[in-house]
């Protein structure tokens, strides 16, 4: 997470520190907590934060609440999320992170460079969007698609991505898609179900991969 930033700036050095300490104080209050939470990678560097803790000591919520606030200018995509709400139950499940663009039918899109060692790679992409009703060519070593009448959607992975639903006691949804992360609030009345270890249902409505090439995922209509 620290950068050379925090090498170089004394002041940064310090609200690291605070950040991690503040990490682990909230782990202790943990109602949810994945695995591999916080572990050391082999390189040394510490996976990201992945629980959710509820504090319903009002004073030292705020302390907390306090502490997050004093850390809150860090650049890092897991600053602690603090709710001031009591939750009735909640849902982490856990997807592979991406990143889609719709392509528009008609138009051509360039997906980058075709090397000699993709040409065969790149072949069965060709022939696989071909078969699926969309004009697929190598231009000047660059691989050019145009999308059908269906459309295409292009998707590159970036990990994985934690979320957290969440719902009030009466059963009304508060808080979707929430990234964990690290996440405080009030309490959690009825706990944090996990479901990152089950297979998700497939959408009858569901894009299908029709091909893969250079960690990008065409996918369109089955």
């Amino acid at each position: 997470m620290p950068s050379v930033d925090t090498i170089l700036s004394p002041t940064l050095s310090v609200q690291w520190r605070e950040y991690f300490s503040l990490l682990d104080s909230l782990r202790s209050f943990a109602v949810w907590q994945h695995e591999e939470d916080g572990e050391l990678r082999p390189n040394g560097g510490q996976r990201p934060p992945r629980f959710v803790a509820a504090v319903a000591d009002e004073a030292r919520f705020v302390q907390f609440q306090q502490q997050a606030a004093a850390v809150a200018d860090l650049r890092t995509k897991w600053p602690v999320q603090v709710f001031d709400e009591v939750w009735g139950w909640g849902r982490v499940s856990v997807g592979v992170g991406s990143h889609a663009q719709r392509l528009t039918a008609g138009l051509p899109a360039d997906l980058g460079e075709v090397t000699r060692a993709d040409h065969k790679q790149v072949a069965g992409v060709i022939a696989a969007l071909e078969d699926a009703g969309h004009g697929v060519r190598v231009a000047d070593g660059r691989l050019m698609v145009t999308p059908g009448p269906a459309g295409l959607t292009i998707r590159q992975g970036s990990g994985r991505a934690f979320r957290l639903h969440v719902w009030s006691e009466q059963g009304q949804p508060l808080h979707h898609k929430l990234s964990v992360g690290a996440v405080l609030c009030r309490g959690v009345l009825r706990g944090i179900e996990d479901t990152t270890g089950r297979p998700r249902k497939q959408r009858a409505d569901a894009l299908k991969l029709l091909a893969a090439w250079n960690g990008v995922g065409f996918y369109g209509l089955p």
